[in-house]
């Protein structure tokens, strides 16, 4: 899956201007005709051996509806991307909110979800926090740039074994 994302990370930097199906084409040449490649307005699929991967960003990203229920969504933040993958999803945020008020409702939401804060770590205008919870485990940075604080956030379901 590491090398779907790789791929389609650098396809689409590398195909900008390029029509909806030259690109669909060029990533299925580029993934050696391993993978059903979709590109719409919403985002794009891409369907292989290995998994799924989709991906939305821009004006029309959104979460997906499969995003887990026990997770917070931070209140009217923006969706710049998000991701899903066969294992777990991604979701960049963006709000005018402060980090410090961002932080306290993610410590809060999480806790009353049962995650366990497993790290914690401060930098200058940064918050990185790490959680688990069953065989789930979520990193998430809250960092404030000059125009907006900026939420990642990285949800994955970690192997059974």
């Amino acid at each position: 899956m590491r090398t779907i994302i790789s791929v389609t990370t650098l396809s689409l930097l590398s195909l900008t201007g390029c029509g909806p199906r030259s690109q669909e084409e060029a990533m299925e040449k580029a993934l050696k005709d391993k993978a059903d490649v979709s590109i719409t307005d919403d985002g794009i699929s891409i369907q292989g051996k290995d998994g799924k991967f989709s991906m939305t960003a821009g004006k029309d990203a959104k979460v997906p509806a499969g995003f887990p229920a026990d997770v917070l969504v931070y209140s009217g933040a923006e969706v710049l991307m998000a991701m899903e993958i066969e294992n777990g999803h991604s979701l960049q945020l963006k709000t005018s909110d402060d980090v410090d008020k961002v932080a306290e409702a993610y410590l809060g939401a999480l806790g009353s979800k049962q995650w366990k804060k497993e790290s914690d770590t401060s930098a200058g205008n940064q918050k990185v926090f790490g959680f688990s919870k069953d065989k789930r485990r979520i990193t998430l940075s809250i960092a404030k740039q000059p125009d907006a604080t900026y939420i990642a956030m990285v949800v994955i379901k970690q192997p059974q074994g």
